[in-house]
């Protein structure tokens, strides 16, 4: 399990960088080791990463395939933060399709849930992806109210560092 820690570490700082390659290739390593001990919580948060590799590469209808995978591992696991947070990627992911309607069914849903939980920094992360799809609907008001309401939730300095990018 240390060693899938550290290679998320890898993926994430070459992503930084820009090696979406190494970052891809690292990735299914650690999805590799995911599966042969049966880890799943890391599996569902390696398939996640991949989700986000293939979107950073504009290949949204494998990232939704990646994210798929994530959820239902996150569910069988009872995952709620993961599960949310797969679910909410798929609703970016139909975003950048231009399928609005499923995008506003899933980041509206995950965004309903992340509330009730009360977890900020997801709460935060859900209404960040609700944002996106105002303002890709043309609702630039609420896109804003969004974010601003987002900024309330999470102190992350990289979640307001994204957030004032987009307002």
């Amino acid at each position: 399990k240390g060693k899938l820690i550290a290679y998320q570490a890898l993926v994430l700082s070459y992503n930084k960088l820009g090696n979406i390659s190494k970052a891809f290739q690292l990735t299914l390593q650690a999805i590799k080791i995911a599966e042969r001990h049966n880890l799943k919580q890391e599996l569902s948060n390696k398939l996640f990463l991949m989700g986000n590799i293939h979107s950073l590469l504009g290949n949204y209808r494998k990232a939704l395939g990646y994210y798929r995978q994530s959820k239902i591992i996150a569910d069988s696991i009872q995952d709620v933060s993961w599960s949310i947070m797969s679910e909410g990627s798929m609703g970016v992911s139909y975003l950048n399709l231009n399928m609005i309607d499923s995008a506003t069914y899933y980041i509206e849903s995950t965004n309903k849930t992340a509330v009730v939980l009360n977890i900020d920094w997801l709460t935060a992360n859900q209404l960040t992806k609700l944002g996106h799809l105002e303002k890709k609907k043309g609702n630039h008001n609420k896109a804003l109210n969004c974010y601003k309401l987002a900024l309330s939730f999470d102190g992350s300095s990289s979640v307001k560092a994204e957030l004032l990018f987009h307002m």
